[in-house]
């Protein structure tokens, strides 16, 4: 996804510093189920006219399946919990998001408003899947008439659009000065995970839905990419501090903190599994993906994925239960 350059394969093959530049697209409601299969955006085509994204569903064991393929579908990749939508991003001169069909991908309805001050956002379904939750950033730099305008000013909003009306709200929201997509919404739907834009200095920002409640996760390193545990009381999440770049659980509050990626290594696109006893990730060199990681928790033994590609990202790992009825 593209952030500024939101883009997220893009930012892969910048620096390891870029690679985990846009939190987003993590984005995946759970049910605490048996383990589904990871979904995995494989960026193919690089350096020509035809770029497409192929997304994928990787078991833990077994062949990938192949749900999709489009061309230019960028980040925010978000498929419902019965398997049929998916909501992505479409190429960033655009600024907009789409909803559409896995069995019908040329079929879409625009969620995002165009317009030219619009940067990408993200989006996740509800746990219901009646429901999707977006973000839309507008940007301005003051006074067109001023020859000196000064730094842009960037205003997020949080909009909730409903499926069966195909109608939105507003929901109150207080994003700070920084650009906020979002991570990850809670399995009961009442949080709502958002990351800042600028990875550097990026921290996690939590909404309760119910009460409006808004609090910072408490980290010393930069964090990003959240995604919940299925009972929304911990969090996957990708730690850094230049060079390192890491993947821990740690409780709402901060504590708790537990590292999953061997110390050393690169680990990028942390995922809770939907039955809360794993933690996914991909495993980078600093340039590309290696490898799809997945911890037992409980055990602490790792088994290896085999990345599709070298801008193979996994978004979201779904319950055994989401194919369509």
């Amino acid at each position: 996804m593209n952030r500024s350059i939101h883009f997220r394969a893009a930012v892969l093959v910048a620096t390891v510093f870029a690679l985990i530049a846009v939190p987003a697209g993590t984005a995946s409601a759970k049910t605490k189920a048996a383990n589904g299969p990871l979904v995995v955006a494989n960026y193919a085509g690089f350096g020509s006219k035809n770029v497409r994204t192929d997304v994928l569903a990787i078991p833990e064991k077994g062949k990938p399946e192949k749900l999709l393929s489009k061309a230019g579908l960028n980040g925010a990749i978000a498929i419902s919990p019965d398997g049929r939508r998916f909501v992505y991003q479409a190429p960033a001169s655009t600024g907009s998001l789409y909803l559409s069909w896995v069995k019908r991908p040329g079929k879409k309805l625009r969620l995002s408003a165009a317009s030219e001050n619009a940067l990408p956002g993200d989006a996740v379904f509800s746990p219901d899947g009646k429901s999707i939750y977006y973000t839309s950033t507008t940007v301005t730099t003051g006074d067109p008439g001023n020859p000196f305008p000064g730094e842009p000013e960037f205003r997020t909003s949080l909009k909730q659009y409903f499926l069966a009306s195909r109608k939105s709200r507003t929901i109150d929201f207080d994003p700070g000065t920084d650009v906020q997509l979002i991570d990850d919404i809670s399995q009961n739907g009442r949080i709502i995970a958002f990351s800042s834009r600028f990875q550097l200095e990026s921290r996690i920002t939590f909404l309760n839905l119910k009460t409006g409640r808004q609090w910072r996760f408490n980290s010393k390193r930069a964090a990003s990419l959240a995604s919940f545990s299925p009972d929304g009381k911990r969090i996957a999440f990708n730690s850094t501090s230049i060079p390192k770049i890491d993947v821990f659980i740690a409780k709402l509050d901060g504590t708790g903190l537990r590292r999953i990626n061997p110390a050393g290594t690169l680990g990028v696109y942390p995922l809770f599994s939907p039955d809360g006893r794993k933690v996914a990730y991909a495993k980078s060199n600093g340039t590309s993906i290696k490898s799809l990681e997945v911890m037992n928790l409980k055990s602490g033994k790792t088994a290896t994925i085999k990345a599709p590609s070298a801008y193979a990202i996994p978004y979201q790992w779904l319950p055994s239960t989401w194919k369509e009825r």
